[in-house]
């Protein structure tokens, strides 16, 4: 088995997993709320799942066949991102279901870049920076300020980008986590009050993304 083969499969294995067993319903519940009447939600739903998810495992198969494995990983990799973000954006959640596999696509990829010292550090300092601020705020002041979720999510964007990469997307969406709040609150009426957190999970998907590009 050649290693663009190994490459395609887990990605495949990775996205498949992501669809299947993630909370799939929920994402497209949130979805549909904000583009069909309220009645019409559950008879949609699935069609909306099935096709999400299929359309998910076709193109990352698709890239993989036509380009190469490395396609099919990045193609595997910015599908579970757009499926974490959304649902972060939603629900405030980022569920292992998916970030795990997320982990999964770091390691492959640093296994068949040649870059494991790397991307262990990455995932070293990313998933390790937002673990001591959870439990710092945890100890001195009492509050969950950061998810577990975006723990493992750090820690993934870590394996994957590397260093010295993952401390400037840890600034990145910091910023871009703060800057958002004092918006939100500059331009919200005094007696309305925020029902969840920022989705700071979005902002360090977006800040890699900044990376990737860029």
């Amino acid at each position: 088995m050649t290693p663009d083969t190994i490459l395609i499969l887990a990605s495949l294995a990775a996205i498949g997993c992501a669809v299947t067993l993630g909370p799939l319903v929920l994402l497209v519940r949130a979805v549909l709320r904000t583009t069909v009447a309220p009645a019409t939600i559950r008879k949609w739903q699935k069609p909306v799942g099935w096709g999400l998810g299929g359309g998910f495992c076709i193109s990352t198969a698709t890239v993989g066949i036509l380009i190469n494995g490395s396609a099919a990983m990045l193609a595997a990799t910015l599908g579970i991102l757009l499926l974490l973000a959304i649902l972060d954006l939603a629900w405030r959640w980022l569920p292992y279901e998916w970030t795990l596999p997320l982990l999964a696509l770091g390691g492959v990829s640093a296994w068949a870049n040649d870059r494991i010292t790397d991307a262990f550090l990455g995932l070293l300092i990313g998933g390790g920076t937002l673990m001591v601020l959870q439990i710092t705020f945890r100890v001195l002041r009492g509050i969950e300020a950061l998810g577990t979720g975006d723990i493992w999510l750090a820690a993934g964007l870590g394996l994957l980008a590397g260093m010295p990469q993952i401390p400037w997307i840890l600034c990145l969406s910091a910023v871009s986590a703060l800057a958002f709040s004092g918006l939100s609150k500059l331009t919200s009426k005094p007696d309305q009050r925020q029902r969840l957190g920022v989705a700071y999970g979005t902002h360090l998907i977006l800040a890699y993304l900044v990376f990737l590009i860029f």
